[in-house]
């Protein structure tokens, strides 16, 4: 029984990643675009990575100001 690999797809447009002439291996084109399918999904990732769309799981490091000793 053979099993069919599973099927890459850009984690931006979720379309399936173009594969070479014999349909198993990725181009070397789509290699350098990866995860994403295209330029245009690695700027739309960069973009919202930039606007802060994206956020990081954990504690905030934002502390209080600390507090200045009276004179």
């Amino acid at each position: 029984m053979s099993q069919k690999a599973p099927t890459l797809c850009c984690p931006i447009c979720q379309s399936p990643l173009p594969l070479g002439p014999d349909g198993k291996t990725l181009t070397d084109a789509t290699k350098k675009l990866l995860p994403f399918c295209s330029a245009r999904c690695q700027l739309v990732d960069l973009s919202n990575w930039l606007g802060e769309r994206y956020t990081v799981p954990g504690e905030s490091t934002d502390s209080p100001a600390p507090e200045q000793p009276e004179a």
